[in-house]
């Protein structure tokens, strides 16, 4: 018995389809670039500390939360039930500048702190105004 050759079916659909996959492929690329650029600041929904207002009267402050970001000069270590002290100095898009001494809690003991690097912080100050962090982030 001789066999029957199969005609082959010409995939009509599939450069639709090919198309559609490369334009999914590119909104992907292109929302995951918009992302990245968007969530580029930590801490963004918090508003940036007043540093001229911190260092006027910091007490007027106590209770709010705020985004610092700056670099670490220097860092006091304290025992481990209390954390360890850092300075940061602060320049602002404003032009506004200056070193800001924030306490860093033992609860955020896993994070290396290190002289020299740039770190954003969320932090909120305390009764007795002095800077607390909440949140940190190397940048």
């Amino acid at each position: 018995m001789a066999r029957r050759s199969r005609s082959k079916k010409k995939n009509s659909n599939q450069a639709p389809m090919l198309i559609i996959g490369i334009a999914v492929v590119v909104a992907l690329v292109a929302a995951g670039f918009f992302m990245s650029k968007s969530s580029s600041k930590e801490f963004s929904t918090l508003q940036e500390i007043p540093i001229v207002d911190y260092r006027d009267n910091a007490n007027s402050l106590s209770g709010n939360q705020y985004r610092l970001e700056g670099k670490v000069i220097s860092k006091q270590r304290w025992t481990a039930d209390r954390g360890q002290v850092v300075a940061v100095q602060v320049d602002q898009s404003n032009g506004d500048s200056g070193a800001l001494s924030v306490v860093i809690p033992p609860e955020l003991g896993e994070i290396n702190i290190e002289r020299g690097l740039q770190y954003s912080m969320h932090i909120e100050i305390v009764s007795t105004g002095i800077a607390r962090a909440v949140a940190v982030k190397a940048k």
